[in-house]
């Protein structure tokens, strides 16, 4: 009796495994680390997947073997309710996760949730820890790291419905003593605005911080909140903590994305990798988004930018080598060759990798001097006409994204899944891709995508082709019932054939100036959202000095009441750096304007350009309404 009790109490917390033939179903916004215990395998858990009618969050458990590229699904009865964009921190044989958000299926619940738990890594148990004191408030989009044995916490957000709140609080937990401590700042010290979705990570005793995504309050309450994407580095000393934590702002040096949401991000030795993002495009009556592929590194030593130009496995190449290491085999008989490459082997890589980024940098500077700049306008003394950059071969990257996992095991970069947005259809990829760091030869998509029906609204364009589909259909059967007619009339056989293949000639022609409109229309789109895309990036360099930029349809006295303050004090300081006596509040107030104005004109011809694309939008889209409403009358 005794024994068949303790069987069931011990079936209530068996953890169980079973190997899945496919990719674990698609989702955004879960966690993928590389398992403490297990050297060649990956831990993914949470998640969400909308499909345009629902919302399904995840808690399932998967791990996968890099080796076989298998997937095993991991069954626990004590396990985290489900959740999305949570962090993991790894740390001797745990995986912690904290806080994160819960959707309902028809999102009219929202809940975020602020506890703790923890996975062994050897047994594949969850356990909640209840009595953790001084916990950060529930959130989601925050970002962790792990330091010695802390894990420290930045920011996030946290949605009530009625209002967004978003977070620049700073915490350490104690993973040995599980404590949390909260970094408290002086209202007169300089720190990172709050933000989401941004990338955070270690070098040494350094925190550094990028990016991220936050709303600002509207103007009155009629008014939505406005969309920023920040494109700022912070870093922080920590060798005295917990005292004398300062945050400074890091200045921006080499070729960095322009300013994108939705990147991933991972860290390896002293650089910092980022993929893919998306950059907003505001129109009249939407927001388009352009969707990014790109990589970027950030190397922490230098603290510089460059952008990660992949190159093609050069063929014969293998060969060569053979043939080389074959030579030196017989010319030194008495020495072996490694299995694996040496840790001296594996430092002359990274510097013979930072040297080639460096020329490149300097090539890709070159490059923009030479070839970008064909003309400069007097007073902006910004580049009036822009030659389009030299394409990449995208067949070695993934398809743009945002939102992808990235994780790194040995000199394998590994990124799974992410989001595509097509009009109004989200694609969400459960793909697998690798890259050799070593290499930097290409991505190698090392599982396909399993990508669900959309079963939301689709656009205009997609409704347009579904029924031209039809239209076609009905041709091709009127076309066959033409022919039984041709083949019953013999006297008219002949007529009837020259009418029909005029009438296909003409139909031909006629699907030949669809096609050719077509491409036109689609280049002349393609390049607007460059030329948009060219005018952020411009407007974006003026946004790196302190100087504050003036906003679309925003004019030089809102602009100056928008900025006065920092006009005061720019003024007072530019008084005193120029000996002048005059310090009183209306020289102040004049010489503030005054540079308010000339930053104003320097800035203005730029926005105006962005008006003038947002008119012309507009109008398009108020004519296709017409067009539309004409034709369904």
């Amino acid at each position: 009796m005794i024994a068949r009790f303790k069987a069931k109490d011990a079936a209530k917390v068996a953890v169980t495994e079973e190997v899945v033939n496919e990719n674990p179903g698609a989702r955004l916004n879960c966690s993928f680390v590389l398992n403490p215990s297990k050297s060649n395998e990956f831990i993914l858990f949470g998640g969400e997947f909308f499909d345009g009618e629902e919302t399904l969050v995840y808690n399932d458990l998967f791990r996968f073997n890099i080796e076989k590229k298998e997937w095993r699904l991991v069954s626990s009865p004590n396990s985290p309710g489900p959740r999305s964009s949570h962090q993991s921190i790894i740390y001797k044989n745990w995986m912690y996760i904290f806080a994160g958000e819960f959707t309902s299926p028809s999102q009219n619940q929202f809940y975020h949730y602020k506890d703790m738990w923890r996975l062994n890594s050897d047994t594949m148990n969850w356990e909640i820890l209840k009595e953790v004191k001084g916990s950060p408030s529930g959130r989601s989009g925050h970002r962790m790291v792990r330091w010695k044995n802390y894990i420290i916490l930045f920011g996030g957000f946290y949605d009530a419905l009625s209002e967004t709140k978003y977070f620049n609080d700073l915490h350490f937990f104690d993973m040995d003593t599980l404590k949390w401590n909260k970094i408290e700042f002086k209202a007169l010290d300089t720190v990172p605005n709050p933000r989401s979705g941004f990338a955070m990570t270690i070098f040494e005793n350094t925190l550094l911080i990028y990016g991220g995504y936050s709303k600002e309050k509207p103007i009155s309450k009629y008014a939505e909140a406005k969309g920023i994407i920040h494109s700022d580095m912070w870093s922080m000393n920590l060798s005295n903590y917990p005292n004398n934590l300062v945050w400074e702002k890091v200045k921006k040096s080499g070729i960095s994305p322009s300013p994108r949401s939705g990147m991933s991000f991972v860290t390896v030795q002293k650089k910092l990798y980022f993929f893919g993002g998306a950059s907003d495009v505001d129109e009249k009556d939407d927001i388009k988004s352009v969707f990014h592929n790109q990589l970027f590194s950030y190397h922490m030593d230098s603290k510089r930018w460059f952008p990660v130009n992949l190159q093609k496995k050069k063929t014969g190449e293998k060969k060569r080598r053979a043939k080389k290491d074959a030579n030196n085999q017989s010319n030194q008989p008495n020495k072996s060759v490694p299995d694996s490459p040496s840790m001296k082997e594996e430092e002359d890589e990274y510097d013979n990798e930072e040297q080639n980024e460096e020329e490149n940098l300097s090539n890709d500077i070159q490059q923009v001097k030479l070839e970008k700049v064909e003309e400069v306008d007097k007073n902006t003394n910004l580049p009036t006409e822009v030659k389009p950059e030299k394409e990449i071969d995208q067949s070695l990257y993934p398809s743009p994204r945002i939102n992808s996992q990235m994780a790194v095991c040995g000199n394998t970069l590994y990124l799974y899944g992410g989001l595509f947005e097509a009009d109004k259809r989200e694609i969400t990829y459960n793909d697998i891709y690798t890259l050799s760091l070593n290499k930097m030869d290409g991505f190698e998509c090392i599982q396909e995508s399993i990508i669900p029906p959309w079963k939301g609204e689709v656009s205009d364009d997609e409704e347009d082709d579904e029924e031209d589909d039809g239209e076609d259909d009905e041709d091709s059967e009127d076309d066959e019932e033409e022919e039984e007619e041709e083949v019953n009339e013999d006297e008219n056989e002949a007529e009837e054939e020259n009418e029909g293949e005029t009438k296909g000639e003409e139909e031909e022609e006629n699907q030949e100036v669809k096609e050719s409109k077509k491409k036109v229309k689609e280049g002349k789109g393609k390049k607007k959202l460059k030329h948009i895309e060219e005018l952020k990036e411009r407007l974006a360099n003026f946004a790196k000095d302190e100087r504050p930029t003036p906003n679309l349809k925003e004019s030089l006295r809102e602009f100056f009441d928008r900025t006065k303050d920092f006009w005061t004090k720019f003024a007072f300081d530019k008084i005193k750096t120029e000996g002048m006596l005059e310090t009183d509040a209306k020289a102040l107030k004049t010489t503030g304007f005054s540079s308010c104005e000339e930053r104003f004109k320097e800035v203005r011809p730029l926005i105006e350009e962005f008006e003038k694309i947002e008119a012309e939008e507009y109008a398009l889209s108020q004519e296709k309404k017409k067009e539309k409403e004409k034709s369904k009358g």
